[in-house]
């Protein structure tokens, strides 16, 4: 019964139940990238798991059970904390920046954060959105203001957010290089293009 249970439990399972629905009814549910978003439900259900158990007179009377059980859990924890790092699809565009030294520049949210995360620092996208499919402007959702004042020469384009080729020329100028890496479209400016890039 959910009144029976600790104000603690109740909230536990209230959080699981919000992280859950958020992520089905979000546009969260893309890929098997964003199951990340997931990760608070499973440490909350492993803190009710552990929680109920503990609080159950069964486990508390055979104390060896329970010791299994809480190993099982943390087995359960390896895979996903484990330091491996596996082979992304966004590996191929961030070993193309890499390789062109193309450090800075900007891209649709989806790419901007994990490619940075991904290199380790080393290739900084910050994220940018095109609203009236016109022109190309900093996308303020978990993003710094400060990361759109620093030089940035080129634009990652993948078909989201409205960016575009056209976009792309009416907000920065027509390019001097363009690439393309699998689904990704690449193009470079010989030049500074943060100074284009305004809220207006």
């Amino acid at each position: 019964n959910f009144r029976r249970l600790s104000l603690i439990n109740q909230l536990l399972i209230v959080a699981i139940i919000i992280n859950l629905s958020s992520y089905l009814i979000g546009n969260y549910a893309i890929s098997r990238a964003t199951v990340r978003y997931l990760l608070p439900t499973l440490i909350f259900s492993i803190i009710l798991i552990t929680s109920l158990i503990g609080n159950s007179r069964y486990f508390l009377d055979k104390p060896r059970i329970l010791i299994v059980i809480c190993l099982l859990i943390g087995l359960s924890l390896i895979p996903p904390i484990s330091i491996s790092r596996p082979n992304l699809p966004i590996s191929k565009l961030t070993d193309f920046l890499s390789k062109k030294h193309l450090v800075a520049g900007y891209g649709p949210f989806w790419i901007a954060s994990v490619s940075t995360v991904h290199s380790n620092g080393l290739i900084s996208i910050s994220p940018v959105i095109s609203a009236d499919g016109k022109r190309i402007r900093p996308y303020h959702w978990l993003s710094d203001n400060a990361w759109y004042q620093k030089n940035a020469n080129f634009l990652v384009i993948d078909g989201q957010f409205n960016i575009s080729y056209e976009t792309a020329i009416a907000s920065f100028g027509i390019p001097d290089s363009a690439y393309q890496v699998d689904n990704y479209s690449i193009l470079v400016w010989n030049q500074n293009i943060s100074s284009s890039l305004t809220d207006q």
